[in-house]
């Protein structure tokens, strides 16, 4: 079982899932998403030790050295570090908190169908969490058979947690009829 968070940062265990992803032969799938999605200059991202340090480096065409993935965007190395740890997770669990942090809305539908690609892909049940009615959609939208996904909507009543469940069809079939808000 692996966690991602926005809030959390785990240098030994993405380096794990990096080995595992070129060992397995599917870290060319990663960089793709990233090249066609994100930045098409993007060449490869390489990890590499600086002064016994491990640091990702991105070699883009629009640069002439190699920099720092941490001099891109958050979104990109959200993207990247889940990407990865999906990989890690096969035949387990991944947890992912606020997975819409720092992705930019535009991005939203093709990343979502990318989980749910790499969850069939390596056999992963993936448990997130958002407050985002665009990343919600975004499942629905994506075009992604919605047959394994499923939404759980926890809200307080009379000092209550109540916990409301809607299975991915229905949930697709709400967003679509009556813009169904989930939040």
């Amino acid at each position: 079982a692996t966690f991602s968070s926005p809030y959390r940062y785990d240098g030994d265990l993405l380096r794990k899932a990096h080995a595992k992803a070129i060992q397995e032969k599917y870290y060319d799938q990663i960089i793709d998403f990233i090249r066609s999605k994100m930045d098409q200059t993007i060449e490869k991202i390489e990890l590499v030790n600086i002064d016994k340090e491990s640091r990702f480096m991105v070699s883009s065409s629009s640069i002439d050295h190699a920099i720092d993935i941490t001099h891109y965007g958050e979104g990109l190395q959200r993207v990247f570090e889940v990407a990865l740890l999906m990989g890690y997770s096969r035949n387990g669990v991944m947890c992912i908190d606020e997975l819409d942090s720092a992705i930019h809305k535009s991005l939203l539908i093709s990343f979502t169908e990318f989980i749910q690609l790499l969850a069939d892909q390596f056999n992963v049940q993936v448990f997130l969490s958002t407050h985002s009615k665009e990343c919600i959609d975004a499942f629905v939208e994506n075009d992604y058979p919605d047959d394994h996904l499923t939404a759980y909507q926890l809200t307080e009543i009379d000092g209550k947690i109540i916990c409301k469940y809607l299975q991915g069809n229905k949930l697709k079939q709400l967003v679509e009829s009556i813009n169904i808000d989930i939040r």
